[in-house]
């Protein structure tokens, strides 16, 4: 009765250690999930581009959030979707998301209606004809082309690095 008793606690001790391997094992699987930077790209072209960005942003944002724009012409940006972009900004006032805008110095059209932006001004040769545009661990970059041309990039390492690049520009911006 003994011998039996042995092997069932053998048996036990054995089954608790594969259990608590397996949790060590599930851990760091964890782990190195949590570490690893999921990137996907999307790339749109057309004359709709603007508009489904503008969606997509209404869409993902939450209160009190940020938004950093680096080359935006607003003028442009206007004359392609005059009502989406004002649908976007009030409904970026209404959630209170500030909008951080570093743009061309001459020439530039500031949106009067655009009551939670802040502007300061970079040369034209810095910025180019490329919009960045970021927010959480999104980097959206429009090229003003005909047709349009946009890129939508998820990634946090890499909206980390666009967010830090923003921070300096902000910085020596006027």
């Amino acid at each position: 009765m003994c011998l039996i008793n042995r092997k069932r606690r053998a048996k036990i001790a054995l089954e608790e250690q594969k259990v608590a391997i397996l949790r060590k094992v599930t851990e760091a699987l964890k782990h190195i999930q949590a570490e690893k930077d999921d990137i996907t790209v999307e790339v749109m072209k057309g004359s709709y581009t603007a508009r489904n960005v503008f969606r997509r942003m209404i869409k993902e944002l939450k209160k009190g959030d940020e938004i950093l724009y680096m080359g935006l012409d607003e003028a442009k940006m206007e004359a392609l979707e005059p009502i989406f972009l004002k649908q976007a900004l009030r409904v970026f006032q209404e959630k209170k998301i500030t909008e951080r805008i570093i743009i061309k110095p001459r020439g530039s059209k500031t949106l009067s209606y655009a009551y939670t932006a802040s502007y300061r001004h970079l040369p034209a040769d810095v910025l180019g004809d490329v919009v960045k545009i970021i927010y959480h661990d999104t980097i959206i970059e429009l090229l003003y082309s005909d047709p349009l041309y946009t890129t939508i990039t998820k990634s946090k390492k890499i909206a980390a690095t666009a967010r830090a690049q923003f921070e300096l520009f902000w910085k020596l911006a006027k």
